[in-house]
Order: structure tokens, then C-alpha cells, then sequence
């Protein structure tokens, strides 16, 4: 196929839509795309997931308002990663940052408690950069 005739158009998701096994959407454009995947198969983004008559299809997450700690100090880091695991949500490294989806009680919690270090921003929310605990040890 030559890459100059080829066409693309983009499928976008939410971030946490990335790990659901089924789903049927129409991209920007307007054309129907079914997504079946492996459960524990993680969508990234910019991901290519289908070619379909000379179109190129790729997802993109949208991006979306984040709670962000930016801080050099370890242990606040591991503090604001227990208050947020509490709550089981996950946590992404954004640059040396690490950010959490938006929620308004947690962000007025952790704004209270770590003060200037926890900022709003908008950021895409993509798998590959989810932070994961090890499993078992034993």
C-alpha cells in the first residue's frame, strides 16, 4: 500500500475506557469501528487498531483535568500515592510529575494537605505510564 493514498482517522476514548474488551464507536470522520480485545490487553495511546479499506484508524485518549503533585521530596511523594491508592485510583507519571483523574473532594483533601505542590492541568491519561504495585512476593 502506498503510504501517500492512505487515509487516517482517529477513534477518541476516555482514559478509562482503555481496558474494556468490547466496544462500538464511530470516528471523527464518522465510520463505524467495532474494538475486541484480550481481557488485560491495555489500549495505548496513538495506538494503530485497524486498517480498513486503505484507512488507517488510531486511537487517541482524550485528555482530560488532572490533579498533579510535582514535588522532589520522596516522602511526600509516597504519601500522596498512599492517600490516592486509598482510593483505589490509579496513578500516571506525567514528565516528573505524577497525576491522578480529577475528583473534586480528593483535589480540596489533597489540596489541603499538600498545598501548592497539587495543581489542576489538562493531561492524557495514557496506560503506558500507569504506576503499578508488584504483586506477591512469596
Amino acid at each position: 500500500m502506498n503510504k501517500q493514498n492512505v487515509l487516517e482517522d482517529t477513534l477518541l476514548i476516555e482514559w478509562y475506557e482503555v481496558n474494556k474488551t468490547l466496544f462500538n464507536r464511530k470516528t471523527v470522520g464518522g465510520t463505524p469501528v467495532t474494538v475486541r480485545r484480550d481481557v488485560g490487553q491495555s489500549i495505548k495511546n496513538e495506538e494503530l487498531i485497524s486498517t480498513v479499506d486503505g484507512m488507517v484508524v488510531r486511537i487517541r485518549i482524550k485528555p482530560c483535568t488532572c490533579m498533579i503533585l510535582t514535588t522532589e521530596n520522596m516522602a511526600t511523594l509516597g504519601s500522596f500515592c498512599f492517600d490516592v491508592g486509598n482510593r483505589h485510583l490509579p496513578v500516571f507519571l506525567i514528565g516528573k510529575s505524577v497525576a491522578v483523574a480529577y475528583d473534586a473532594r480528593l483535589y480540596q483533601a489533597l489540596k489541603g494537605k499538600y498545598g501548592e505542590e497539587v495543581s489542576l492541568c489538562l493531561e492524557t491519561l495514557d496506560p503506558v505510564f500507569v504506576l503499578k504495585a508488584f504483586g506477591n512476593f512469596l
